[in-house]
């Protein structure tokens, strides 16, 4: 309640507004409004502005206890109205009844000792489809509760009673009538005073469905019978008439209900079969009961097995039932069929399945199965299967469930670089134990300052949720191909101090959006690694007509996303950025026209200067532009014409076996020959020096020469040259493609 105006009065405290002399609790007066200050009194209500009274709209803050129980059902009932920030709260349970709401009989709460078992317990009775669902207040200590009921009219003597550990229970099978419940807790195995009793009426019971029981399973020889009689597999509490109907999974037994409740199996063949009755009452209401039937001997195989590398993996197989003669099985390999799962192959297990036999009076017989030991690095598990054949005893057939059994082969870690098992394997008794969980669990691998020289490609298998990766102050000279493909969601990657000279192709492939957030390569001879995109165009040579289709590419990957600036100097490229998005080898692509001759410059990708600490988050790195020439014709050989014989030594101007386009520039010569033993070669300038070896060797070597423009465009010009023994230190001639300008 609020007061409207000023408020006067002689009693110090303004009992009349504020207090009757009781404890108040989260109760507030507006003392802007009424003109009386708060007194500080911890026990009694609190004078409040009226901004404070006003600002809350929900259960917030001053307000945040006043969401109370009213109706004793131990839940929270929203009294309350809060309108906006400048209206005071108004209670919404204008009609709350409490004789309404509370339908049972019980003491007021804290009416007793908090810690009593008996009548301070709140209970209630509700009435449902099935007859009564009694609900009650927990009681602190209680182990159990014992929940008693009995007609009106009819004494505690007569009751009947359950117990149960949960604080609600719902009563069945109830005759109509109206009736009495009550519960006792059980605190230190004593049972404490009754509660209060609720009432409640139950009517007619509706129809009920029937009930189904157990049967056991049925064994049958091949062309053996039985009978099975339906009226004791179910039981119908209304006294109903049922029908029958089954069903058979398997081809072993023929099954059908004869003289109503009567069912009759006959048994075809060795094997399993899953039997199915269902019972219906004239309403459809149902029930199902469900049996196996063995016919004749059931082979099958034990549960799955494991064993380690170089173990040995055995599994039993087993007869329902001894055979007087001796039974030869084969069984066979194959995979798992999870596709969430790593399949072992034939190089772990062999590949072929096997023969056993199970002597004659026996049960049972052993498959043995050796796993390979190999050096390879494999995920951690690895699985395959064991299923049995047919056998060719027509006594006997095989289990629906148990012909195949599950193999794991443990890998672990143990094939992993040393320093790497040691890591993955840290907190186990050994390096078999961590599972493909555990390794996706990894987030951090470090092995800084371990002394690591050399990584195997599948050192990460399976560590899919790698998020750091620290292989600093190390001996690495290399990396393998494929190292971060198992890692793509990593973040960190540390390469500091190592001797890397180089960055192999492809090691950022793979990695995903967002890439990278620490590069750092700085401390190796290579270092700054160029980061350097080329143009290549897709559609023809650099030479051919426009229009030219270009991208980017990046065999190294991106180890984030890359926005590469694209212009073009003697033409239009219909896009001006190529995007290369993280672990991305390729980008979109650009089209360039021009008509005549263009270049194409890719500006240099921008390393990202946030910083790690005191230190950058990318060192180590260089970014570089490249520029690509565009409908430029390259240099091409001349027509020539035969050359005369030559001695040991002799030289050529190559400036007249080839011509360079006026856009491609002057050109540059370099040569090769191909089985130095028999001749040396050089290019100063233009001229070619050709020098036969002084062992006297006989042979063709084959010499090749290239000219390459100042745009990087090439052409190559091949020839032969035989070299004879019989003239030390001559050339004997030149046998090929080496000729001379028509007008040197």
């Amino acid at each position: 309640s609020w007061a409207a105006g000023a408020v006067t009065g002689a009693c110090p405290n303004k009992d009349g507004l504020v207090s009757g002399g009781t404890t108040a609790t989260a109760s507030y007066w507006d003392a802007t409004a009424s003109g009386i200050p708060d007194d500080a009194d911890a026990d009694a209500p609190e004078g409040r502005s009226t901004a404070d009274l006003q600002s809350p709209t929900s259960y917030a803050g001053i307000y945040a206890n006043w969401n109370i129980d009213l109706d004793g059902d131990y839940e929270a009932d929203d009294p309350w109205h809060f309108g906006t920030s400048s209206q005071y709260p108004s209670l919404k349970w204008r009609s709350f009844d409490p004789a309404q709401q509370f339908a049972v009989s019980a003491e007021p709460r804290g009416s007793e000792d908090s810690e009593a078992t008996g009548r301070a317990m709140r209970i209630r009775a509700e009435t449902t489809a099935l007859g009564l669902l009694v609900t009650w207040q927990a009681v602190p200590g209680a182990t159990s509760y014992l929940v008693q009921w009995r007609l009106i009219g009819q004494s505690w003597s007569s009751r009947r009673q359950a117990e149960t550990t949960s604080t609600s229970y719902e009563i069945q099978d109830l005759d109509a009538g109206v009736y009495e419940v009550r519960v006792l807790a059980v605190v230190n195995g004593e049972v404490g005073e009754a509660s209060a009793t609720a009432r409640g009426e139950v009517g007619d019971p509706p129809n009920r469905p029937p009930r189904a029981l157990e049967l056991g399973d049925v064994v049958l020889d091949v062309g053996g019978e039985a009978t099975v009689s339906l009226s004791t597999a179910f039981v119908d509490p209304d006294g109903d008439e049922l029908r029958y109907t089954v069903a058979v999974e398997g081809s072993s037994i023929s099954a059908l209900v004869a003289n109503g409740d009567q069912l009759r199996l006959r048994a075809r063949s060795a094997g399993e079969a899953l039997v199915s009755v269902t019972a219906t009452d004239p309403d459809g209401m149902s029930a199902t009961t469900r049996f196996e039937v063995d016919v004749g001997a059931i082979l099958s195989l034990g549960s799955g097995a494991a064993a380690a590398e170089g173990g040995t993996v055995v599994l039993s197989a087993m007869l329902s039932r001894a055979l007087p003669s001796a039974m030869e099985f084969r069984w066979r390999l194959a995979a798992d069929g999870d596709a969430a799962t790593a399949d072992a192959d034939a190089a772990d297990h062999g590949g072929v399945g096997g023969a056993t036999t199970i002597a004659a009076g026996a049960t049972m017989a052993q498959i043995e199965i050796a796993i390979a030991d190999d050096d390879e690095i494999e995920p951690a598990r690895e699985y395959f299967a064991v299923e049995l054949e047919v056998p060719s005893d027509p006594n006997v057939g095989l289990s629906r469930r148990g012909w195949r059994s599950l193999v794991v082969i443990q890998e672990g870690v143990c094939d992993r670089t040393p320093a790497v098992r040691e890591e993955l394997s840290r907190g186990w008794e050994h390096c078999l134990y961590p599972r493909p969980s555990d390794l996706a669990g990894q987030a951090t691998l470090d092995l800084r300052g371990r002394d690591v020289s050399a990584l195997r490609s599948d050192d990460l298998l399976q560590l899919s949720r790698l998020w750091t990766l620290d292989l600093g102050d190390n001996a690495l000279e290399t990396l393998p191909p494929g190292l971060l493909s198992h890692v793509p969601v990593l973040r960190s990657l540390r390469l500091d101090g190592n001797a890397l000279e180089t960055l192999p192709a492809g090691l950022f492939a793979g990695l995903s959006a967002p890439g990278l957030s620490e590069l750092r390569l700085s401390g190796n001879p290579g270092a700054p690694f160029a980061l350097a995109p080329e143009l290549r165009r897709t559609d023809a040579l650099p030479s051919a007509a426009g229009p030219a289709t270009l991208r980017a590419e990046l065999p190294l990957g991106a180890p984030f996303d890359l926005l590469l600036q694209l212009s073009v100097e003697g033409g239009e490229t219909s896009v001006d950025e190529l995007r290369l998005p993280v672990g991305a080898v390729a980008s979109n692509t650009a089209v360039v026209t021009a008509s005549g001759m263009a270049r194409a410059m890719l500006a240099a990708p921008s390393i990202p200067a946030t910083r790690c600490g005191e230190a950058p988050c990318y060192d180590g790195l260089l970014g570089e532009g490249t520029m690509l020439s565009l409908f430029v014709q390259p240099p091409r050989t001349t027509g020539v014409a035969p050359v005369p014989e030559l001695l040991d030594a002799d030289t050529l101007d190559l400036s007249g076996y080839f011509s360079a386009s006026a856009e491609g520039g002057a050109l540059t010569y370099t040569a090769t020959v191909d089985d130095p033993r028999l001749a040396s070669v050089f290019v100063v300038d233009s001229t070619l020096t050709l020098t036969a070896n002084e062992n006297f060797e006989t042979g063709v070597a084959t010499v090749t020469v290239t000219a390459t423009d100042e745009l990087g465009q090439t052409a190559t010009l091949r020839f032969e040259v035989a070299v004879s023994p019989r003239m030390p230190n001559r050339w004997r001639g030149w046998r090929s493609m080496l000729t001379k300008p028509a007008s040197p």
